[in-house]
């Protein structure tokens, strides 16, 4: 049995040698590639600093460009016969008030006195 091997000093010295003697080696490498960009990269502009003019919308440069964007919506119609659209009608008549309006219109029963009641 080695001097290391009795649990309560490996309990003691695990915990230390985790934390000082390992490196977390993913994390070391990305602190060290993001310090080593910080220093190197410059910003880049998305705009001419020596320019009188705004800079322009992207959208409105790529519709120049192709000048063929119909930006009109797409208009959807939906067809069916007419026999189909009265059976729909019938079999779904309109409603004269909204259901959210009806629910907030009616008395709401307390579903606890009910179960109280059933008890």
């Amino acid at each position: 049995m080695g001097p290391y091997d009795d649990p309560q000093i490996h309990d003691i010295l695990l915990p230390y040698a985790r934390t000082h003697l390992t490196t977390d080696h993913v994390q070391y490498t990305e602190q060290g590639v993001e310090q080593i960009l910080l220093e190197t990269l410059d910003a880049i502009p998305l705009a001419d600093a020596t320019s009188f003019l705004l800079p322009t919308d992207p959208f409105e440069a790529l519709t120049k460009y192709l000048d063929s964007v119909d930006s009109t919506p797409y208009q959807e119609r939906w067809s069916a016969p007419q026999g189909a659209i009265e059976l729909v009608r019938d079999a779904f008549p309109p409603l004269t008030e909204l259901r959210t309006e009806k629910c907030c219109v009616e008395p709401q029963s307390d579903p606890c006195k009910s179960v109280k009641s059933r008890i």
